[in-house]
């Protein structure tokens, strides 16, 4: 597997602009007449696309609901997610990896006007946790908070993308980032530690107390 470019922005031009600017244009002429087939919402395909990969309660490796999530969507690299699962009190951490990038796939695709139902391989990567541990991811992802940036830069953001999803009072929050995350920010420290945690989980050498401890570390003021 490449290595976690989290915060590299492509130099590229990016994918997901262009495929909007496209699908915007392909629906500023659509009103000069109707087309044979109905047009193909490529965002709606792809978010439903890529739940149902990193976010599935059933897998090979345990069957459980989803307390606690983090989606990571690179601009060229492969989607990964960090899920935290509840079997009846016990406690998973499971890693989802997709062997490729799911936009540039169905974009590609879409372009090409072939189907948008395309094979994708998920390397799955688990491990059993303490609830102790859940408490602390659960407490960290409380913490995030959502962008104050003018939204019309956060509209131009080309660069890797995130999700936060987690249980809370009954009901599942949800934070995504889809801006530039500043390096002094309590974010940047949390995505980069759910990275090494991830990291670990994939080499087989994930210590939870050592993360335990630095999730702690994390608990201070917030920058």
């Amino acid at each position: 597997m490449k290595e976690f470019f989290l915060f590299g922005k492509s130099k590229l031009f990016s994918t997901k602009r262009l495929g909007i600017v496209f699908l915007i244009f392909v629906t500023a002429i659509g009103g000069y007449g109707q087309s044979v087939k109905p047009r193909v919402d490529i965002s709606t395909v792809y978010n439903s696309k890529v739940k149902s990969l990193l976010l599935p309660s059933d897998s090979m490796v345990v069957q459980a609901p989803v307390v606690a999530a983090f989606l990571v969507h690179p601009e060229i690299y492969p989607d990964y997610s960090f899920c935290l699962k509840d079997s009846a009190s016990q406690f998973y951490l499971e890693m989802r990896l997709l062997d490729k990038n799911l936009w540039q796939e169905l974009f590609a695709r879409f372009m090409q006007k072939q189907s948008l139902t395309l094979p994708i391989r998920t390397s799955i990567y688990s491990t059993r946790v303490s609830k102790k541990f859940k408490k602390k991811i659960i407490q960290a992802f409380d913490r995030v908070r959502p962008a104050k940036e003018d939204p019309d830069v956060i509209s131009t953001y080309d660069g890797t993308t995130y999700e936060f999803i987690w249980a809370k009072n009954g009901d599942m929050k949800k934070i995504p980032i889809s801006y530039e995350v500043k390096a002094e920010s309590y974010e940047y420290r949390l995505i980069n530690l759910l990275a090494l945690i991830l990291s670990d989980l994939k080499k087989d050498s994930f210590k939870e107390p050592y993360y335990i401890k630095k999730l702690d570390s994390l608990a201070g003021p917030r920058l």
